[in-house]
């Protein structure tokens, strides 16, 4: 198992589609710098995760990546090595959980680095202890819904179909929470601001990421695979 998951994540850097989804969201950086939508780098970083980029980022590698391997039989060939379908599970998992950290500090970084150079960092040092807390926040929201793509993609498998179901899929669910209580980034800036409890949203997060790990292990032992 310790070697599987140490193969994933050697992989990852040599993973086409991780680079493909860094150049787009090095191309949004770069168009929004231009159109100058933020006015110092914190309040690039706050947007980084609140205009959704990362989550859309998420759901296409999701699609991209899980559907990739299936579509390669890569899975195929790593169970008749010898491997349960649990633990290629598992690895497939840790895999995708490590690429969308990849992808959540990188989009925070690639869209709030161009400001922060040119307008100052526009806070002082006693607020970087919260914006670390709201970054490691988000961050396990991010990956909490990003589990439902993952499962998603499981079911799919074809890449093309899976991307844009996942892509899809996670556009739903943005407009269904955005104006809710139970977006990441409103749960986190209250938590913060000491306006309320962020137990709730830690545990609807761990139900989303329960159920997704559970379905697609169900799934995933029972499909026949081709």
């Amino acid at each position: 198992m310790i070697n599987l998951v140490k193969s994933e994540l050697y992989k990852i850097k040599f993973e086409r589609s991780i680079w493909i989804i860094l150049l787009m969201v090095l191309a949004i950086s770069v168009n929004n710098f231009g159109l100058q939508t933020s006015s110092s780098g914190k309040e690039a970083l706050m947007s980084s995760t609140r205009d959704f980029v990362t989550l859309f980022a998420c759901a296409t590698y999701a699609g991209m990546s899980i559907g990739n391997d299936f579509s390669k039989r890569t899975i195929n060939k790593v169970i008749i090595s010898g491997h349960t379908r649990f633990t290629v599970m598992l690895s497939k998992l840790i895999h995708f959980y490590f690429g969308c950290t990849i992808i959540y500090f990188s989009t925070a970084f690639l869209i709030t680095i161009p400001y922060a150079l040119t307008k100052g960092w526009g806070t002082n040092l006693t607020e970087v202890k919260a914006v670390f807390v709201y970054l490691i926040l988000t961050l396990f929201f991010t990956l909490c819904t990003s589990t439902i793509m993952f499962l998603i993609a499981f079911i799919i498998k074809e890449t093309g179909v899976a991307t844009a179901i996942c892509i899809f899929a996670m556009l739903v669910f943005i407009l269904s929470i955005k104006d809710s209580s139970f977006a990441a980034t409103t749960m986190a800036i209250n938590f913060i601001n000491g306006n309320g409890s962020i137990i709730i949203g830690i545990l609807f997060g761990i139900v989303q990421m329960i159920l997704g790990i559970v379905l697609s292990y169900i799934h995933f032992k029972k499909v026949e695979l081709k």
